[in-house]
């Protein structure tokens, strides 16, 4: 288990990928949006609905941030494209 916990915790401190750090700032603004629908006086359902968009932006942002940039040695320094 504590190899679990290191593997995580480098993770967290790696580098972000830029596709992951975009996807970390769209999270920021879906749990925004979904914070501040819930500040309004909306009806009940609205509400969870807000709730909601509120979790799913703050499960972007963790999940991005667990992302790793990793180096592609196996191509030798060729160009197969």
């Amino acid at each position: 288990m504590t190899c679990f916990f290191t593997e995580a915790y480098s993770r967290f401190k790696s580098a972000v990928p830029l596709f992951f750090r975009k996807v970390q700032a769209l999270g920021v603004s879906v749990a925004a949006l979904g914070a501040a629908l819930q500040a309004l006086n909306l009806p009940p359902k609205l509400a969870a609905i807000a709730g909601y968009v509120a979790v799913a932006g703050g499960t972007m942002v963790a999940v991005a941030q667990f992302a790793e940039k990793t180096t592609n040695n196996d191509n030798n320094g060729t160009n197969h494209s």
